[in-house]
């Protein structure tokens, strides 16, 4: 089985456990693995707060604090793995941008529990379909500026930027004054190991799920297809 990621739309944590788990997977088990976390939120609650929108409360905590929390958990061994890989990428990137080394890094957004409950859901799902290859389309984004924890930055965010290079990903600026691509989105692709390739026919698809995030962009959501 092979996943196809179609980022018209941009792609978030959020848009990315909400699609997976429409497309199938297991529920049941990526509750459970989250719950290994010992966080303060659960993840079946946060679905529900995403699907009305609610706001989330934001914690600082450094890479090494996540990589503690990831190491010291009884997370299966293959959800782990790829967790701290997101994170790792996100973290290399942000390292760039403050020109700071890794470990020295402290996520805002990225940091908070229903940020590390996205992560590690997603990398549950995809551990729990277990797919043989994941491909991507062209990755959409928005243009302007969003306020954040570092001020006003400009879009592309500069964790974003620093992620594209070399990536062999394409990407594509909209006429949409806002965020669509987040760090933790771009993360996820490049720690599952997606590739490009162009959008397959719809002969080619055997079940789409779709994950809107809570950002309003005005576009649908993100689109995760599985292909015959």
């Amino acid at each position: 089985m092979d996943l196809y990621f179609d980022c018209s739309n941009g792609i978030s944590t959020d848009m990315v456990l909400m699609a997976l788990l429409d497309l199938g997977a297991d529920r049941d088990f990526v509750f459970r693995e989250t719950a290994k976390l010992g966080l303060h939120e659960r993840a079946d609650e946060i679905i529900k707060s995403k699907e009305t929108k609610s706001p989330a409360h934001h914690k600082k905590r450094s890479f090494k604090d996540i990589e503690d929390i990831l190491k010291n958990s009884g997370l299966d061994k293959r959800t782990k793995s790829m967790a701290l890989k997101i994170y790792t990428f996100i973290a290399e990137a942000e390292g760039q941008v403050h020109k700071k080394s890794m470990d020295t890094i402290h996520f805002h957004e990225l940091g908070r529990d229903r940020a590390i409950i996205n992560i590690v859901g997603v990398s549950a799902a995809l551990s729990y379909l277990d797919p043989h290859d994941i491909y991507c389309s062209e990755i959409h984004d928005g243009c302007g500026h969003i306020d954040c924890a570092h001020g006003r930055v400009p879009v592309p965010v500069p964790a974003v930027s620093a992620m594209m290079k070399g990536t062999g990903y394409r990407f594509v600026q909209d006429d949409i004054e806002t965020e669509m691509v987040t760090p933790g989105g771009l993360g996820i692709l490049k720690g599952a190991g997606a590739s490009y390739r162009k959008k397959p026919k719809e002969k080619e698809i055997y079940k789409t799920g779709i994950g809107r995030g809570t950002r309003d962009t005005g576009r649908d959501g993100l689109k995760i297809h599985i292909l015959k």
